[in-house]
């Protein structure tokens, strides 16, 4: 797929996950937390599909309409790996307040550094090699803005700016970014607060922080805003670009910090959060399915999607993890899990659960899964573009051969790394963290 399509949306990538109080039922013993974890696996196949093709019209009406909904709308995946990023990776510093009056930006950066480089240099590393010397792709060193397969926005994480060698890695630089402004937003306000005087362990530390979502969101709504005078791609499609309107990093941080104040509400007003979330169940669940509706009807190369599509998402998803949190940690959850119902989905959700742990690999390595095994069955067993059986190639390449290969190459890379990692940079905070964090 080539990288000026809007297409290339892509996970963001999958961060760690921090458990709810030891009382929770859905926390596995490993530590993580299993709705989450189902999340995130929801997200990676949205990016699957995205990232699949279009359907040929040799299916019944209605699933060729699922398919090629899923193909328009899988870019979905990437803002709620968004909204589950900022409020996982605030929860890490949520905690480390609570447990120790401040946040330490560098530890917490080096620790986010063993998390993301090593498997993405090494996907970065191997993908290339085989480009180049298999398929005979070019490898573009040099700094020409705008040409083609550029490797240096890779290297330096600014794909959100840059056309790069892979195009979906770009949201990967958006929550690189995200990781090192953050710390420094929280840290400076739990300096305010010991300077000040305020208790450690009091929600009074962050007060100023949704002035600061505010300031987020409204700065990246008037970003979006004056790319679309700029560039007025409803007047002429030539203008739209996605490094122009989608993609840079100052647009789309709202997303994440819609994450962040989910995560202020968990970490320091938990039980007022849980008690809300369960009340307001069935208007969440119904404010989450009309946003959603919203975008599936909305596309994404429109203005009222660029404006404010984003954010409505983002509300949307988080909507969604404020009622599966709440129902999920009320007796509710436990009645579903003591059902017939929640025994007989045990198993497929534990499945689900696992592939959520790896979804970091698994997002890294599925358009060259999807790529290489079509590239290799139109050269070895002769199936033509826009064929069905192209097309179930590619479908299983795009999801059960990724999911194969991310997985693989997180017990390769990722998890030894981690192993290494939490051996000589142990978590400081007092939640409960998932090994693979």
């Amino acid at each position: 797929m080539s990288s000026q399509t809007p297409a290339s949306t892509g996970p963001q990538h999958p961060t760690p996950p921090v458990a709810p109080p030891e009382a929770a039922g859905g926390a596995t013993s490993a530590g993580r937390y299993a709705p989450l974890d189902i999340l995130r696996t929801l997200a990676v196949v949205l990016v699957m599909f995205r990232h699949s093709a279009m359907a040929p019209g040799t299916y019944p009406g209605w699933l060729q309409s699922v398919l090629n909904t899923l193909l328009s709308c899988g870019w979905f995946g990437v803002d709620l790996f968004f909204v589950l990023s900022g409020f996982l990776i605030s929860g890490l510093l949520f905690s480390e307040y609570r447990a120790r009056g401040g946040v330490n930006i560098g530890r917490f950066l080096v620790r986010r550094g063993f998390k993301i480089y090593p498997a993405f240099y090494f996907f970065l590393l191997v993908s290339v090699l085989v480009e180049r010397f298999v398929y005979g792709a070019p490898v573009n060193l040099t700094l020409q803005p705008g040409s083609p397969r550029q490797l240096w926005p890779e290297l330096a994480f600014m794909q959100s700016y840059f056309w790069a060698y892979w195009n979906h890695t770009w949201s990967l630089a958006v929550e690189e970014h995200f990781y090192i402004l953050l710390p420094i937003i929280l840290g400076l306000l739990a300096w305010l607060n010991r300077r000040f005087g305020e208790e450690p362990d009091r929600p009074v530390g962050f007060r100023p922080l949704p002035v600061v979502f505010l300031l987020v969101l409204l700065g990246a709504f008037l970003w979006r805003a004056e790319a679309i005078q700029r560039w007025p791609f409803e007047v002429d499609k030539r203008w739209f670009q996605i490094i122009r309107h989608m993609t840079p990093s100052h647009m789309r941080l709202d997303s994440l910090f819609v994450g962040v104040m989910l995560g202020y509400g968990y970490h320091f007003h938990r039980a007022m959060f849980l008690r809300l979330g369960v009340a307001l169940a069935p208007g969440l669940l119904i404010g989450a399915a009309a946003g959603i509706a919203f975008g599936v009807r909305t596309p994404l190369d429109s203005a009222p999607m660029i404006r404010w599509g984003f954010p409505i998402l983002a509300f949307s998803f988080a909507a969604l993890i404020w009622s599966i949190l709440s129902l999920d940690q009320s007796r509710w959850g436990g009645r579903v899990k003591a059902s017939v119902f929640g025994r007989v989905m045990a198993r497929p959700a534990a499945l689900c659960a696992y592939i959520g742990r790896h979804s970091y690999s698994i997002y890294l390595w599925h358009i060259v899964a999807a790529d290489w095994g079509t590239r290799l069955a139109m050269s070895q067993l002769g199936l033509k573009p826009g064929t069905p059986d192209l097309y179930l190639v590619r479908l299983l390449c795009v999801t059960v051969g990724a999911c194969a290969i991310g997985i693989l190459a997180a017990k390769l890379v990722e998890n030894p790394v981690l192993r290494l990692r939490d051996r000589l940079f142990p978590s400081r905070s007092r939640a409960v963290i998932a090994p693979g964090s």
